[in-house]
């Protein structure tokens, strides 16, 4: 059980947090000389999940971050995020 990773985001930003958590899973995957099947992202009310599926070697594997999103103040997002595998 890991610590959480927190990020501070205004509500404009959502869209650009998203992406870029994406790209992220993407570079994993890279960096691991896996191929990538699938990502999917959720970012709801109070919470957030992305995953990723890949495979090497015909290992299929997932990488999965996840956690709570809050809105301390109006427009302003404070988003935990825990990474698993």
């Amino acid at each position: 059980e890991g610590e959480n990773i927190v990020f501070s985001i205004d509500e404009e930003k959502l869209s650009e947090f998203e992406n870029r958590i994406i790209e992220a899973l993407k570079v994993f995957g890279s960096v691991l000389k896996s191929d990538v099947l699938n990502i999917e992202s959720n970012i709801g009310p109070s919470s957030v999940k992305f995953k990723a599926d890949y495979v090497r070697n015909n290992i299929f594997y997932d990488i999965i971050i996840e956690g709570k999103k809050e809105e301390p103040t109006p427009g302003k997002y404070r988003v935990y995020l825990k990474i698993s595998a």
